[in-house]
């Protein structure tokens, strides 16, 4: 990968929310893993999709839900995915919002692909989870699957079926068993997770111009500038933010995120000129600027959110970056 695939946080939020309704400690579970639970306090932040994939997994696994994948994204609808959810409701009819997921879903997901392919009567929506092994992380796709059917509902209603589709696992009893798809055709082991929409149904419109006058309009500006980078450096630089709360990022899951080794991890930094301990302090440094202009925030935690253990080891890294203590700088930059 030439970048380290990110989702939005709102993604992950959808399991959690479920996790939390029935039970299931996901602050305890976060709190062991890199990712930190103050994150989903920003649903339009950004995660690293292998972090955040093999935590469902865990979860999936060792609270015994083979379906967790399936439930969460039948239960998944436009209005949980933000500003993204709300550019895919603009869509005028079903064709519209096939074209709209085709151009957009790195705005969304940077490790995902989607594309369309045209059969004589039929289209294909196919999705590529290309930055997770395919049977490693069943439940990533039995989610991706099952959201992008219920976007498709949009304009097909709650109760349409597919006449087949693919998913890129191998046979399950958690597919087999699904009341959503009875009766639809399952192919199993493909490169592509997939759902067959006959031609005939391109111009329904969305159901959302029937229900609203006036749909609320996406953050357009801040959903491009806020999405995952396409380019190495920048994308590292979003994931030491999204690990920085849990303490200094290892750059082993900055290499595993990439998938890349150290080594060819550092290899391609050099060749920007630049070292992984120069980004994170990059990171820290332009986020310690952010949060110093909110008067509200105490250094005690501006330093956790830097990732720093104590508010004296992030005083000393300020002063070595700017010759000023925080709060001199917090003095004089309020003029």
């Amino acid at each position: 990968m030439a970048t380290i695939p990110l989702i939005r946080t709102s993604l992950l939020l959808r399991f959690t929310d479920f996790l939390d309704q029935v039970g299931v400690p996901t602050v305890k579970w976060m709190e062991r893993s890199p990712l930190s639970p103050a994150l989903l306090n920003h649903p339009e932040g950004l995660l690293p999709i292998v972090q955040a994939s093999a935590l469902i997994e865990q979860i999936a696994r060792a609270e015994g839900i083979d379906t967790l994948g399936l439930i969460v994204g039948q239960r998944t609808q436009a209005q949980n995915l933000g500003d993204y959810g709300l550019l895919l409701s603009r869509s005028l009819t079903l064709y519209d919002l096939l074209l709209t997921l085709e151009r957009t879903i790195n705005l969304l997901n940077s490790g995902e692909r989607v594309r369309l392919f045209w059969q004589e009567d039929a289209v294909w929506l196919q999705s590529h989870l290309y930055a997770i092994a395919k049977n490693d992380a069943p439940q990533s796709h039995y989610f991706s699957l099952m959201t992008h059917l219920s976007m498709i509902r949009m304009a097909l209603g709650h109760q349409w079926k597919p006449p087949a589709v693919q998913i890129a696992i191998k046979p399950n009893q958690a597919i087999a068993m699904l009341t959503d798809l009875e009766g639809v055709h399952v192919q199993y082991d493909t490169l592509y997770n997939g759902i067959k929409i006959p031609k005939a149904l391109l111009n329904v419109p969305l159901a959302s111009h029937h229900q609203a006058a006036n749909p609320p309009s996406p953050n357009d500006n801040q959903l491009y500038t806020s999405a995952p980078a396409s380019d190495l450096v920048e994308s590292l630089r979003q994931f030491i933010a999204a690990l920085l709360p849990q303490g200094y990022p290892d750059i082993a899951l900055a290499a595993e995120a990439a998938g890349l080794s150290i080594r060819s991890l550092q290899r391609r930094l050099a060749a920007s000129g630049l070292n992984y301990g120069a980004v994170v302090e990059q990171v820290r440094f332009k986020l310690a600027v952010q949060y110093l202009q909110d008067p509200t925030l105490k250094l005690t935690h501006i330093a956790a959110e830097l990732g720093y253990t104590d508010a004296a080891n992030f005083t000393r890294a300020f002063k070595r970056w700017t010759g000023l203590s925080p709060r001199a700088y917090r003095l004089l930059s309020r003029g």
